[in-house]
This record gives structure tokens, C-alpha cells and sequence, in this order.
């Protein structure tokens, strides 16, 4: 069978998934950068990494609350999930990288917990690891950026979450 268009008779619709995938764009889009937007944060937990069972990540998963743009200049409809992973493990430097240490996790945690309730929260780093889902449900204000892709991974939009004055 040809991958070229096909004529319908009238009345016959085309199955969208006969499409030959090589020609279907499969690009994710991607929030305009530098621009702050309110979020809510609909997931947070604390779960093994996909490379290491023995390191664990805090992942926190928003969503936008009003209309944005993407690159294209398409409309972006509130709702569009974004994603922050925290390392919360730490680690001895190795291949010429970094190691974490739990001072660098413990100001992570803390920048978070301020953006989430406010600078001077009497919440701990511990709290958060230990019950995660207590950013659920709340909102937040992030500045968007773009994050190159590495390891032949497209590139995604990042957050970074601003504390309240």
C-alpha cells in the first residue's frame, strides 16, 4: 500500500491513524521562555530515579492557570503540565560531575518550600520529604525558561519558582 494521500468517496471520512508515522510531527511544544506565570501544583512525590533505584527525586508536576503562547505563537490553554525534578539524594562527584551534597539538597528544599508558602515558613525540608503532597493543590508563580535537550532527548521547558517578596 502507498504512503501517498488516498481520495475518499464522499461521505467517507480518512482514519487519522492511518497516517504513515513518518510523516506525523511528534515534536513537543514549548512555552514561550522569560515569561512568569501562576501555577498549581497537581503532583508531588518522592520516587526512585530511572538510571538509579538507589537515588530518589522529587518530582513536583503543575499546570498553568491562565492562557499562555508557545514558540510557534500557538495559544497555549491554561491546564499545559509542566515538570520540576529536585535530586534528593546525595552523591560523591563521579565522572566529572558535581556530587550533591545535603546542604545543596536542603537550600533546594527550603527555596521551594518559601516559593510554595511564602519566605518566612516555619516548614522544613524533612516535612516536604516526608509528605510531599503538601504542595498539592497549591499555587505558585514560576518563571519559564527553555532547557537545552541532552542525550538525544528534545528540548523542554523548565521552572524555576519565585519566592514571594
Amino acid at each position: 500500500m502507498s504512503d501517498q494521500a488516498q481520495t475518499n468517496p464522499p461521505g467517507k471520512e480518512t482514519d487519522p491513524l492511518s497516517v504513515a508515522a513518518g510523516g506525523i510531527d511528534t515534536t513537543m511544544p514549548l512555552l514561550q521562555s522569560d515569561r512568569t506565570m501562576r501555577l498549581e501544583c497537581i503532583s508531588s512525590k518522592v520516587e526512585p530515579t530511572k538510571t538509579d533505584e538507589s537515588r530518589n527525586v522529587l518530582t513536583i508536576v503543575c499546570k498553568t492557570t491562565t492562557d499562555g503562547v508557545f514558540t510557534t505563537g500557538k495559544p497555549a490553554r491554561a491546564g499545559y503540565k509542566l515538570y520540576k525534578r529536585i535530586s534528593v539524594s546525595p552523591s560523591e562527584p563521579k565522572d566529572g560531575k558535581d556530587g550533591r551534597t545535603m546542604d545543596a539538597i536542603k537550600r533546594d528544599l527550603a527555596l521551594l518550600l518559601k516559593a510554595f508558602f511564602g519566605a518566612s515558613t516555619t516548614k522544613t525540608p524533612r516535612e516536604l520529604l516526608n509528605n510531599p503532597a503538601m504542595l498539592e493543590g497549591l499555587p505558585v508563580d514560576a518563571r519559564i525558561n527553555i532547557e537545552i535537550g541532552t542525550g538525544g532527548f528534545p528540548d523542554k521547558n523548565g521552572v524555576s519558582f519565585i519566592v514571594p517578596a
